[in-house]
């Protein structure tokens, strides 16, 4: 969450887990506990939440829109994908001025098979932890982070991507809290691999082999004026 929309709403993803358990939201609680899983979900809500969203919307509002998800998705089939456009309801049933667009669906692994797939190639062992919890979501070695994966929805288009940690510095994640996650440690394909680098030159043309493979395709080498071009031709979204 970037730092000046997080002062509006809470100074701190802990105050906001305990604000949205203690109120009446029972679907975050188990037992009369928090709900370990809502509390990871309720987490990277809070840390994936941009200054946009959150305009006009106080942390009880916040809390509504992701218990009446949270409900909805637990409704669903294990292997059932649900897609749906509703109008927003903040606390107390307040109507807001925006439709709220929700996708839930079951684990979708080919891009962390894919890059565990290369990180392999390179001597690392790997796992996804997309099971633990939506905060988890990524490839990790040893309980470190090595890869990330996201999903960004912009004019009716779903992006997937993934950014792995080859050669570059470690330093930048020592300056935020990565994934909302106060405990995690980052690593990289320098750090672990046990053989020399730079390992950037192999490892780009290795993952895109990999990513081809996980999807059932067959690797490509297009031209930049190549791409341009069917680029232009393509029809435009509505």
């Amino acid at each position: 969450m970037d730092a000046a929309a997080r002062a509006d709403i809470s100074p701190s993803a802990d105050q906001f887990v305990a604000t949205a358990t203690s109120g009446p939201w029972p679907a975050f609680k188990a037992n009369g506990a928090v709900d370990p899983a809502a509390e990871v979900f309720l987490r990277g809500l809070y840390a994936d939440a941009s200054p946009d969203e959150l305009a006009d919307l106080s942390l009880e509002d916040l809390t509504a829109l992701g218990h009446d998800f949270w409900r909805w998705r637990s409704e669903r089939k294990v292997d059932e994908q649900l897609v749906r456009v509703r109008r927003g309801f903040g606390a107390g049933g307040r109507e807001l001025d925006r439709d709220i667009l929700e996708i839930v669906g079951p684990d979708m692994p080919f891009l962390v098979d894919s890059v565990m797939g290369e990180l392999a190639d390179e001597g690392i062992t790997a796992r996804g932890r997309s099971g633990e919890g939506i905060a988890w979501t990524g490839v990790w070695t040893e309980g470190r982070k090595i890869a990330s994966i996201g999903l960004h929805v912009s004019q009716g288009v779903t992006k997937h991507g993934f950014a792995v940690n080859v050669d570059n510095s470690l330093e930048p994640f020592g300056w935020i809290v990565p994934c909302g996650l106060p405990e995690v440690q980052m690593t990289s394909v320098a750090v672990e691999a046990p053989g020399p680098g730079p390992h950037l030159p192999c490892f780009r043309k290795r993952m895109a082999w990999r990513f081809a493979e996980a999807h059932g395709a067959r690797q490509r080498l297009v031209s930049r004026a190549r791409l341009e071009a069917a680029l232009a031709d393509a029809p435009a979204l509505a």
